[in-house]
């Protein structure tokens, strides 16, 4: 049961953190991010509550306690400070692929493994698995950053030469400017933002 309780303390610090990673995601892949974390902190949602109904089935409300709950989701979320938001939300579903794993092993050991639960525990863990492969997919944007020029798609990049964007409005050397190296276009301001997030969608949806 202990093992099962953590498991569910780490659904939950892993529901807040990628909610949290939600609002806070910001950069040149700032819309894709934002996207993908709203899709993993409403995935969990479900999971959570099926976790929860399965240990009171199985070993009474009374197992489910806020406090022990919590402080385990306040472990959780302990282990794993610092980093950028996506490296930290893969490291956190890597472990808990482990914990997935442990509770799996030490449940069937005890000869306390359900056809439900067993079954539950399998689909949590390859729902995990793709939440692992689409965070790694979305590091692979960051990582090229530097070639994207070569493909001729647009990209931020530190102005360095002050010049006027496509509306004509001036911006001076260092400022933060979004670049078509196709066609030598330089936008600035809310267009620069709105072709970013543009740009950003249609990569999650080529990619997802």
């Amino acid at each position: 049961m202990l093992l099962l309780i953590q498991l569910l303390s780490a659904l939950r610090a892993l529901h807040w953190s990628h909610w949290t990673s939600h609002w806070k995601s910001s950069g040149p892949i700032s819309y894709q991010s934002h996207l993908l974390f709203e899709r993993l902190y409403t995935g969990v949602v479900d999971e959570i509550d099926g976790l929860a109904e399965k240990i009171v089935g199985e070993y009474g409300p009374e197992a489910l306690g806020d406090l022990s709950v919590m402080a385990g989701s306040a472990r959780f979320l302990s282990g794993h400070e610092g980093g950028d938001l996506v490296s930290r939300a893969l490291q956190m579903e890597e472990h808990l692929q482990t914990a997935i794993k442990t509770a799996y092993e030490e449940l069937k050991a005890n000869g306390e493994l359900s056809l439900g639960m067993d079954d539950f525990l399998m689909a949590l863990a390859n729902s995990h698995e793709t939440n692992i492969y689409l965070l790694r997919q979305n590091m692979r944007p960051a990582l090229a950053s530097s070639r994207v020029a070569a493909k001729g798609d647009p990209y931020w990049m530190e102005a360095r030469f002050p010049g006027r964007d496509n509306k004509g409005r001036p911006f001076n050397k260092g400022d933060r400017v979004f670049y078509y190296p196709r066609t030598k276009a330089i936008l600035t301001g809310p267009e620069a933002e709105q072709a970013s997030r543009d740009m950003d969608s249609a990569r999650f949806d080529e990619g997802y």
